[in-house]
């Protein structure tokens, strides 16, 4: 029953959406079939209990207590049930959508010819777009919307000029900011996953926003300084400008939209301290900082376990190792409860390891959850590197075969099988290196300096310089 497309749905509903499912399930409006009821009951339990011991015959027997078990019966049972779940998603997403059901409303009375109730509704949303705060591209967007809703009420082609005029000003933002946004999710995409692609903004694109003097609003003039640091990595005033936007405009923007913004950022930060700025390291861990205490970066109330691995990995390559452990105990609780005791133990073993307690780091390390294959791999790199250190090179080699088995048997594909496999390779020559052949050494040296994919390559060199 646990790994059932139904229940993998239902446990990822909050406590709040389990409850209000559980109303909605109820409500004959929506739900005419009892044993939906009762499914829907059996899941609520069942993923309360420790013990997923639970069998689809039971979940059968509560639904029809009275009938033999019928896989196909209760196929079509979880099946209606999931698609009651997607209904109860949708209607919640719909009933948070304030404008929208507003809008809604609006077009109901033109088309049932009520004046007196249209232009009520119609003040009330007016009301509610010029005193919302937002004023990203989704913004501009409504405002199309309404405008227009106004036009087709007036007749058409008695509709005053100038609410045609502000609809297509309006449109125009909406296309610009939405355009930008994109372009710069784009160039996110190419500097973290090392590919090269037409990104699509042309220079006219550029200069179209420079003529129409829209710098001075929230949704164009903040992309357009992720846009000018994404593009130009060593672009230090864009990323300073977009930082005083940021903090200026933060309410202009939903809080889904800001912790993209702050992840740009963050990526920004990272291949500036990765080329040598250290000081963008800590432009990075007051990113983390803020991010978390604000909720930016949490989704329902959690903080994914990459984002707490990365704001560890950043602070551990300026060697701040208290603002590490405080950050490692501190946010511990935001983890997901699946997720907390491996992404825990993995964060410290990091730690541990910077420090060079390596008896404290490899016991963590046996903690570590390895159904994820990428903490998997940097673990066992961990591994590998305390190995080396400690001379353990029977235990290393052992190791080493190990991970080119692993590599074999998964998934591991493009940059991150590279990355890996050139791990492997080069602690395999560190070992077998000659200590009195300088020039192997060097030669060494040269093909770790000119390795396209390398991720420890910081470690590797500082190896093969402490051997010459």
């Amino acid at each position: 029953m646990e790994h059932t497309r139904l229940f993998e749905f239902y446990s990822r509903f909050s406590p709040k959406q389990m409850r209000e499912f559980n109303d909605f399930v109820r409500s004959p409006f929506f739900n005419k079939r009892p044993y939906l009821i009762s499914l829907s009951d059996f899941l609520e339990a069942f993923n309360k209990k420790k013990s997923k011991a639970k069998s689809k015959e039971k979940a059968f027997q509560k639904m029809f207590p009275k009938e033999i078990y019928d896989d196909q019966k209760f196929r079509l049972a979880t099946s209606n049930l999931l698609k009651l779940m997607e209904e109860f998603v949708a209607h919640r997403s719909f009933a948070e959508d304030t404008f929208e059901k507003k809008l809604r409303l609006v077009k109901f009375y033109r088309e049932a010819k009520l004046p007196k109730h249209y232009e009520t509704a119609l003040k009330k949303i007016s009301f509610l777009e010029e005193n919302q705060s937002e004023r990203n591209a989704e913004f501009f967007d409504t405002q199309v919307q309404l405008l227009q809703e106004t036009y087709i009420h007036s007749g058409g082609g008695k509709g005053t000029p100038g609410d045609l005029r502000e609809a297509s000003s309006s449109l125009d933002l909406a296309y610009l900011s939405k355009k930008l946004r994109l372009t710069c999710q784009l160039l996110n995409i190419q500097a973290v996953r090392k590919v090269e692609f037409d990104v699509g903004l042309q220079k006219e694109f550029l200069y179209l926003i420079g003529q129409k003097d829209l710098k001075e609003e929230p949704a164009i003039a903040v992309y357009f300084q992720v846009y000018r640091f994404l593009s130009k990595p060593d672009d230090e005033a864009a990323f300073q400008t977009f930082k005083a936007l940021i903090n200026v405009h933060k309410d202009k923007f939903p809080s889904w939209e800001i912790r993209d913004l702050i992840l740009f950022a963050l990526n920004f930060c990272i291949r500036r301290g990765n080329d040598g700025h250290q000081n963008y390291f800590k432009e990075g861990q007051d990113l983390y900082k803020m991010g978390i205490e604000k909720g930016y970066l949490l989704q329902n109330g959690e903080l994914s376990r990459f984002t707490y691995i990365n704001a560890v990995m950043m602070s551990l390559k300026m060697k701040d190792f208290r603002w590490s452990e405080n950050f490692i105990q501190e946010f511990e609780k935001l983890l997901n409860r699946k997720e907390r005791e491996s992404t825990f133990s993995y964060c410290l073993a990091e730690l541990e390891y910077a420090r060079k307690n390596y008896n404290e780091a490899l016991p963590l390390l046996q903690k570590v959850d390895y159904k994820n294959i990428f903490v998997h791999l940097n673990a066992k790199t961990i591994q590998l590197k305390i190995y080396y250190e400690l001379d353990e090179y029977d235990l290393l080699q052992a190791h080493l075969d190990a991970m080119r088995i692993f590599l074999r048997r998964k998934k591991v594909i493009g940059y991150h099988r590279t990355n890996y496999e050139n791990i492997i390779k080069y602690a395999q020559k560190l070992i077998t290196l000659n200590p009195n052949n300088k020039s192997a050494m060097q030669n060494l040296k040269s093909k770790i300096e000119q390795e396209e994919v390398l991720s420890t390559r910081g470690w590797f060199l500082e190896q093969v310089d402490f051997l010459l």
